[in-house]
Protein backbone atom coordinates (compact mmCIF):
# COMPACT_ATOMS: atom_id res chain seq x y z
CA UNK A 1 0.00 0.00 0.00
CA UNK A 2 3.08 2.33 0.39
CA UNK A 3 4.51 1.79 -3.24
CA UNK A 4 0.53 2.23 -4.66
CA UNK A 5 -0.57 5.50 -2.27
CA UNK A 6 2.11 6.85 0.53
CA UNK A 7 3.68 6.30 4.11
CA UNK A 8 1.38 8.77 5.31
CA UNK A 9 -1.96 7.63 3.75
CA UNK A 10 -1.05 4.32 5.28
CA UNK A 11 -0.88 5.45 8.44
CA UNK A 12 -3.50 7.46 8.50
CA UNK A 13 -5.73 4.01 7.42
CA UNK A 14 -4.16 2.44 10.19
CA UNK A 15 -5.04 5.22 12.68
CA UNK A 16 -8.58 5.83 11.48
CA UNK A 17 -9.65 2.06 11.16
CA UNK A 18 -8.24 0.90 14.56
CA UNK A 19 -6.62 -2.62 15.03
CA UNK A 20 -9.88 -4.68 15.76
CA UNK A 21 -12.25 -3.24 13.20
CA UNK A 22 -14.04 -5.55 11.26
CA UNK A 23 -13.60 -5.74 7.32
CA UNK A 24 -17.10 -4.29 7.12
CA UNK A 25 -15.82 -1.62 9.27
CA UNK A 26 -12.30 -0.36 8.33
CA UNK A 27 -13.31 -1.19 3.89
CA UNK A 28 -14.91 2.89 4.15
CA UNK A 29 -11.97 3.74 5.75
CA UNK A 30 -10.17 2.08 3.20
CA UNK A 31 -12.22 3.79 0.41
CA UNK A 32 -12.19 7.60 1.74
CA UNK A 33 -8.57 7.15 2.80
CA UNK A 34 -7.20 5.25 -0.55
CA UNK A 35 -9.82 6.61 -2.72
CA UNK A 36 -10.23 3.37 -4.05
CA UNK A 37 -12.74 0.07 -2.91
CA UNK A 38 -10.65 -2.45 -0.58
CA UNK A 39 -11.72 -4.98 -2.92
CA UNK A 40 -9.59 -3.75 -6.25
CA UNK A 41 -6.60 -3.38 -3.74
CA UNK A 42 -6.65 -7.14 -2.95
CA UNK A 43 -7.07 -8.11 -6.66
CA UNK A 44 -4.06 -5.97 -7.66
CA UNK A 45 -2.28 -7.67 -4.85
CA UNK A 46 -2.56 -11.14 -6.39
CA UNK A 47 -0.20 -10.38 -9.06
CA UNK A 48 2.24 -8.51 -6.48
CA UNK A 49 5.95 -10.66 -5.83
CA UNK A 50 6.56 -12.75 -2.93
CA UNK A 51 9.84 -11.45 -1.73
CA UNK A 52 12.13 -12.07 1.53
CA UNK A 53 10.27 -10.97 4.72
CA UNK A 54 12.95 -8.18 5.09
CA UNK A 55 12.29 -7.06 1.45
CA UNK A 56 7.99 -6.79 2.18
CA UNK A 57 8.75 -5.00 5.86
CA UNK A 58 8.17 -1.67 6.32
CA UNK A 59 11.61 -0.28 6.97
CA UNK A 60 11.21 3.35 7.67
CA UNK A 61 13.67 3.88 10.09
CA UNK A 62 15.96 1.95 8.04
CA UNK A 63 15.57 4.10 4.60
CA UNK A 64 15.48 6.78 6.15
CA UNK A 65 19.00 6.68 7.65
CA UNK A 66 22.02 9.21 6.21
CA UNK A 67 23.73 7.31 4.08
CA UNK A 68 27.39 6.89 4.59
CA UNK A 69 29.53 8.09 2.08
CA UNK A 70 31.81 6.28 -0.64
CA UNK A 71 35.35 7.24 -1.18
CA UNK A 72 37.17 5.56 -3.82
CA UNK A 73 34.29 3.43 -5.13
CA UNK A 74 34.19 1.67 -1.80
CA UNK A 75 31.56 2.13 1.16
CA UNK A 76 32.78 1.21 4.32
CA UNK A 77 29.72 0.52 7.08
CA UNK A 78 31.07 -0.01 10.79
CA UNK A 79 29.23 -0.41 13.86
CA UNK A 80 29.81 -0.77 17.69
CA UNK A 81 27.51 -3.45 18.79
CA UNK A 82 27.36 -3.51 22.86
CA UNK A 83 24.41 -2.13 25.24
CA UNK A 84 25.76 1.47 25.58
CA UNK A 85 25.61 1.90 22.29
CA UNK A 86 22.53 4.50 21.71
CA UNK A 87 21.76 3.10 18.14
CA UNK A 88 21.85 -0.76 19.62
CA UNK A 89 18.48 -2.46 20.01
CA UNK A 90 17.97 -5.57 21.32
CA UNK A 91 18.35 -8.08 22.89
CA UNK A 92 15.47 -10.15 20.57
CA UNK A 93 14.22 -13.71 22.22
CA UNK A 94 17.95 -14.95 21.19
CA UNK A 95 19.75 -13.04 22.94
CA UNK A 96 20.79 -10.24 19.84
CA UNK A 97 21.27 -6.82 19.82
CA UNK A 98 20.99 -5.34 16.05
CA UNK A 99 22.13 -1.96 14.55
CA UNK A 100 21.82 -0.52 10.95
CA UNK A 101 23.89 1.46 8.65
CA UNK A 102 22.66 2.94 5.35
CA UNK A 103 24.03 3.06 2.15
CA UNK A 104 23.02 4.45 -1.13
CA UNK A 105 23.99 2.84 -4.50
CA UNK A 106 23.87 5.17 -8.08
CA UNK A 107 24.87 3.31 -10.39
CA UNK A 108 23.93 -0.61 -11.40
CA UNK A 109 26.86 -2.92 -11.79
CA UNK A 110 28.97 -5.86 -9.85
CA UNK A 111 29.99 -5.12 -5.81
CA UNK A 112 32.18 -6.82 -4.03
CA UNK A 113 31.03 -7.18 -0.05
CA UNK A 114 33.74 -8.18 2.53
CA UNK A 115 32.48 -8.40 6.34
CA UNK A 116 34.73 -8.50 9.07
CA UNK A 117 35.15 -11.89 11.10
CA UNK A 118 35.63 -10.67 14.83
CA UNK A 119 35.71 -13.78 17.65
CA UNK A 120 31.80 -15.36 18.63
CA UNK A 121 29.26 -14.88 16.54
CA UNK A 122 27.80 -12.65 14.14
CA UNK A 123 25.11 -11.80 11.55
CA UNK A 124 25.07 -9.10 8.74
CA UNK A 125 22.17 -8.78 6.06
CA UNK A 126 22.27 -6.29 3.13
CA UNK A 127 18.64 -5.04 1.97
CA UNK A 128 17.27 -2.89 -0.62
CA UNK A 129 14.79 -0.32 0.25
CA UNK A 130 12.01 -0.35 -2.26
CA UNK A 131 9.76 -3.00 -2.87
CA UNK A 132 9.41 -6.73 -3.62
CA UNK A 133 9.50 -6.03 -7.35
CA UNK A 134 13.55 -5.33 -6.98
CA UNK A 135 14.01 -6.90 -3.97
CA UNK A 136 17.18 -7.75 -2.64
CA UNK A 137 17.83 -9.41 0.63
CA UNK A 138 21.29 -11.22 1.05
CA UNK A 139 22.80 -11.90 4.52
CA UNK A 140 26.51 -12.09 4.60
CA UNK A 141 29.26 -14.45 6.49
CA UNK A 142 31.55 -12.94 9.19
CA UNK A 143 34.68 -13.00 6.84
CA UNK A 144 33.22 -13.90 3.65
CA UNK A 145 33.97 -11.78 0.56
CA UNK A 146 31.49 -12.46 -2.47
CA UNK A 147 30.30 -10.14 -5.29
CA UNK A 148 26.37 -9.37 -5.56
CA UNK A 149 24.61 -6.90 -8.67
CA UNK A 150 23.18 -3.81 -7.09
CA UNK A 151 20.91 -1.95 -8.90
CA UNK A 152 20.26 2.05 -7.98
CA UNK A 153 18.63 3.25 -5.03
CA UNK A 154 18.95 2.72 -1.01
CA UNK A 155 20.04 -0.19 0.68
CA UNK A 156 20.49 -0.87 4.94
CA UNK A 157 23.14 -3.35 6.40
CA UNK A 158 21.28 -4.91 9.61
CA UNK A 159 24.40 -5.63 11.78
CA UNK A 160 23.81 -8.50 14.71
CA UNK A 161 25.87 -9.63 17.64
CA UNK A 162 24.94 -11.88 21.06
CA UNK A 163 24.74 -9.69 24.30
CA UNK A 164 27.39 -10.90 25.73
CA UNK A 165 29.88 -10.60 22.55
CA UNK A 166 30.26 -7.15 22.29
CA UNK A 167 32.03 -5.90 19.20
CA UNK A 168 33.04 -3.58 16.40
CA UNK A 169 31.48 -5.35 12.84
CA UNK A 170 32.20 -4.17 9.81
CA UNK A 171 31.31 -4.76 5.85
CA UNK A 172 32.71 -2.68 2.80
CA UNK A 173 31.35 -2.44 -0.50
CA UNK A 174 33.19 -1.63 -3.57
CA UNK A 175 32.21 -0.91 -7.27
CA UNK A 176 34.14 -3.44 -9.86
Amino acid sequence: MIERHSLEQFVQFLQEAGSDASFDAFAPVFLRVFEEPIEEAMADFEDYPACAEMSNRIAVVDCSLPVQPWENNVVSLTANLACDQDDVIGPDQKNVMFTTRGFEVNEAGSYLFFASMPEGWSGLRVVKCGSCWDAFDVQIEPGAMTTHELTPGRYYVVFGRRLDEPAELGLAVGKL
